[in-house]
């Protein structure tokens, strides 16, 4: 059922993106090179899909690591740098990745909000379906299945924090050290484990929680280490933030003058999510998604705030409990007005807006 519906979405999505790409009236920048591809009409998937960040990607994977886009983590590429050795067209590699992780991840979120809301017995009756639809409505779930990064980073995430909720700390541990080689983000799960740890007041007792704590640094080290060997600087990543208009200048003038009328949906939106994370989750919750929502505000943009969001579960899960209690035209209206900005922002971002 979980694997029907992911693939009910996943065409939603396709399908938009070929009939948006065929009806393409004017481009804000050019478009994107087009490859062989399954077709309709004039369009194909890989023109289609393909958009902005992808693109960087693939230049990664056929050209590898340059001095700008080192700021884009390796562990997205390096699979799809595997699947085109394989004889795979890049567009198709990335795409392909994205679709398999999101059904991946869809699967084992399903499994752990399960798991949290049978942890809270009686006191909720909402359940795991409730919560993926508040996820599949988001306005930005469409980059979970497009040639981003997204879905793997979300599969890691819920993978390592199951993993961990159910005491299995080794396997928590890997999915960890593959989280933070494929954004830095990855980080802040370590911080909650680590807030878990130090909070339970058992540090004898539960010693085998710093497993994945010490493991988490694994995935950032490598790549540092990389990095050191060809560009001279284990920091060439943060140094690249220049580039893209990140960690430069003020940091709070940047945040204030990156805020543009788009965010006015999403801001009130995750200040109402970190509020639920801290009424219905508690505090080393709370630190966990306040951690991950900082770091890329550190770096003096709004910018991918609203999609980093999507790859939050912590998020969702609050937001489903706490509507639990409020009236039902308040999560009717949060469906509806997601929905509607989700559908602008399918055509929008298919029209390269």
């Amino acid at each position: 059922k979980i694997v029907a519906l992911c693939l009910v979405f996943i065409s939603v999505v396709y399908g938009s993106a070929l009939y948006a790409d065929k009806q393409v009236v004017d481009y804000l920048i050019e478009p994107p090179a087009t490859s062989e591809g399954l077709g309709i009409g004039d369009a194909n998937l890989p023109r289609a899909v393909v958009r902005y960040d992808t693109n960087h990607y693939i230049s990664i994977i056929d050209n590898g690591y340059t001095e700008v886009i080192v700021a884009f983590f390796p562990m997205y590429p390096l699979i799809g740098k595997g699947l085109t050795a394989l004889g795979l067209d890049t567009h198709f590699a990335l795409i392909t990745i994205s679709i398999v992780f999101f059904i991946a991840a869809t699967v084992v979120l399903y499994y752990w909000l399960d798991f949290e809301l049978k942890k809270r017995g009686k006191k909720t009756k909402i359940t795991a379906w409730f919560v993926l639809g508040l996820m599949a409505v988001f306005p930005t779930s469409f980059y979970l299945v497009i040639g981003y990064n997204e879905s793997l980073f979300l599969f890691l995430l819920v993978s390592s924090l199951f993993a961990y909720r159910t005491g299995n700390y080794w396997l928590a541990g890997i999915s960890i050290a593959l989280l933070t080689a494929t954004r830095v983000q990855g980080g802040a799960l370590a911080v909650f484990f680590l807030a878990d740890y130090l909070l339970s007041r058992q540090y004898k007792l539960q010693w085998k929680k710093l497993i994945p704590i010490s493991m988490s640094v694994l995935g950032l080290a490598a790549y540092m280490i990389w990095q050191w060997s060809h560009f001279g600087t284990p920091f060439a990543f943060i140094e690249a933030q220049k580039y893209w208009g990140r960690l430069d200048g003020n940091i709070i003038e940047n945040l204030i003058g990156s805020f543009r009328p788009v965010y006015l949906w999403f801001v009130p939106v995750l200040g109402l999510m970190l509020y639920a994370v801290y009424k219905k989750l508690g505090l080393s919750w709370l630190i966990f998604s306040l951690v991950f929502v900082l770091i890329p505000l550190s770096s003096g943009r709004f910018d991918s705030l609203n999609r980093y969001m999507i790859t939050l579960p912590v998020l969702f899960l609050a937001l489903g409990l706490w509507l639990e209690t409020k009236p039902s035209y308040i999560t009717t209206a949060f469906y509806i007005s997601s929905a509607i900005l989700l559908s602008m922002n399918v055509i929008f971002f298919f029209n390269n807006y």
